[in-house]
């Protein structure tokens, strides 16, 4: 966590889903179709 923190760890982010979509990111990790992280945003889940 110290070199994230600090900046000197960035990750490389491939794609980003709604928490919606997760099927859809299961399906593409699934697929090794991504080339870096992939990001299952939950900020409007449960709304």
């Amino acid at each position: 966590m110290p070199l994230f923190a600090s900046g000197q760890l960035k990750p490389i982010i491939d794609s980003r889903y709604p928490f919606d979509r997760i099927a859809d990111a299961h399906i593409a990790m699934g697929a090794n179709a991504n080339t870096g992280k992939i990001l299952i945003d939950i900020s409007s889940a449960g709304d």
